[in-house]
């Protein structure tokens, strides 16, 4: 444990460092403005959210109620088949890029602890920037690259937005290498 002590400069820098770099590329670069879609007639379509009360989640359609709500098989199997499917994530208000930043940071804190751990684990005092940066960027692009992927399977994300998520997580692991490679100690 007095190792990865020992790493709390590198740990907080690689953190901040790969937030910024966030912040950036999906602020003033805006390559993700493309992926995101306006729903068809958006204003009726959240009249109609707001009318039948449908209050913060993560919904999927066609819903699993169907069965449960007595419709008849017939009814459930042609909207089975006739589409669309799809989710909808509702949220319970106005996002807060405050507490979004927050939460990011949390995430890479606890990413750079993780890999910061694993790098005691396979890295001793003094090794040069080149090891460091291969083992330290290796669990970096692991943590930030791969993760979104089971959901891009599973509900649907357009191949797009999957390799730009993939793309973004290989940026973030080699800032987090190179961080961690110039501040190791000695």
């Amino acid at each position: 444990m007095n190792e990865l002590a020992g790493l709390w400069i590198p740990i907080v820098v690689s953190s901040l460092a790969v937030l910024g770099a966030s912040c950036v590329v999906h602020v003033f670069i805006a390559q993700r403005l493309r992926n995101w879609k306006t729903l068809p007639e958006e204003d009726a379509t959240v009249e109609q959210l707001q009318k039948s009360g449908t209050g913060p989640g993560f919904y999927v359609f066609p819903g699993t109620q169907n069965r449960a709500s007595g419709a008849s098989e017939e009814s459930r199997l042609h909207r089975m088949e006739s589409g669309p499917w799809g989710t909808v994530n509702i949220r319970a208000g106005q996002p807060s890029i405050g507490k979004a930043l927050v939460q990011s940071l949390t995430f890479c804190l606890v990413t750079s602890i993780l890999v910061a751990y694993l790098g005691t684990l396979a890295l001793s005092p003094g090794d040069d920037f080149s090891r460091v940066f291969q083992v330290i960027g290796t669990a970096g692009i692991l943590a930030y690259a791969f993760g979104g992927i089971p959901n891009a399977i599973w509900l649907g994300l357009d191949f797009r937005s999957a390799v730009l998520d993939v793309v973004d997580g290989i940026f973030c692991g080699l800032i987090t290498g190179a961080v961690f490679g110039i501040l190791w100690p000695n």
